[in-house]
């Protein structure tokens, strides 16, 4: 199986998870290894991101869920 193969089928598997602790179980192991390298962001950080959010919502700089999904099949 190769890396795509292997990403899609753990998208498919994290997909039939219903069980909230274990998704965020997962979601932390993922974080954790994926990340490691990332520093946290200080809150003026966070809210200089999040106030570039809005304008980019209000100015229409957004990407539909479909297209988004269609663009990451490339990655």
């Amino acid at each position: 199986m190769d890396i795509g193969e292997t990403k899609q089928y753990l998208h498919q598997l994290i997909d039939e998870i219903s069980d909230d602790a274990l998704l965020k179980s997962v979601e932390m192991l993922v974080i954790s290894e994926v990340r490691r390298d990332v520093e946290p962001m200080s809150s003026v950080e966070l809210h200089n991101r999040i106030v570039q959010s809005e304008e980019d919502i209000k100015s229409g700089r957004v990407i539909s869920q479909e297209d988004l999904e269609r663009e990451s099949e490339n990655w």
